[in-house]
C-alpha cells in the first residue's frame, strides 16, 4: 500500500459513512456501538442533520478513506472544539499519519478562531496508544473520571491549547 499517494479532504461522500465504520471496526479497538455512532456522524452530515461535524480525511488512491478525524465546535462554549475520532486504518499506521491527520485539524480549529481542542479516551490498557499519541501532539491530560464507561473504565481528558 502506497502511504506517500495520499490527499486530504474535508468533504464527506455519500460512501464515507460506510467507509468509516469499516475502517473504526478494522481498528479493533472500538466496540459495535461505537463503530457505527462513527458512521452516524457522517450520515448526519450528509443529510444536513447536523452540520456541525467537520471532516478530515486522508484517501487513497481510489478516493477511500485510510485514517479521518471529525472534530466539531462544543456548544456553549468560547471556541472550544471536541475532537471526537481520530482513526488510520491498520494497513496505513507508523507512518506518521495519524500525526498528519492531528496538525490538519488543528490548523483548521485554529483558523475557525479556536482555543482549544479536547479529546477523550478510555483509561484502559487498549487505549493506551491513544493516550500516548494525545502527549506526544501537544496535548496534555486535564481530567480523569474513574469508571466513567463502566466499572474498571476511566474516562481520561486531554486538551491542546492555541
Amino acid at each position: 500500500m502506497d502511504k506517500t499517494n495520499l490527499t486530504l479532504d474535508t468533504t464527506v461522500n455519500q460512501k464515507d459513512p460506510a467507509a468509516i465504520r469499516e475502517l473504526v471496526k478494522k481498528s479493533a479497538v472500538f466496540n459495535d456501538i461505537e463503530v457505527n455512532i462513527a458512521g452516524e456522524l457522517a450520515e448526519a452530515v450528509l443529510d444536513g442533520s447536523d452540520t456541525s461535524y467537520q471532516f478530515i480525511f486522508l484517501r487513497d488512491a481510489n478516493g477511500a478513506p485510510v485514517g479521518y478525524t471529525c472534530y466539531g465546535e462544543i456548544p456553549l462554549t468560547d471556541k472550544r472544539y471536541d475532537l471526537y475520532w481520530i482513526v488510520v486504518s491498520p494497513d496505513y499506521q507508523n507512518a506518521g499519519l495519524a500525526r498528519k491527520l492531528m496538525i490538519e485539524t488543528n490548523k483548521h480549529v485554529v483558523n475557525l478562531g479556536g482555543k482549544h481542542i479536547y479529546a477523550e479516551t478510555s483509561g484502559t490498557d487498549l487505549y493506551a496508544p491513544a493516550r500516548s499519541f494525545y502527549l506526544k501532539n501537544n496535548f496534555t491530560q486535564v481530567a480523569r473520571y474513574p469508571n466513567f464507561y463502566r466499572d474498571g473504565d476511566d474516562k481520561v481528558v486531554f486538551v491542546e491549547v492555541f
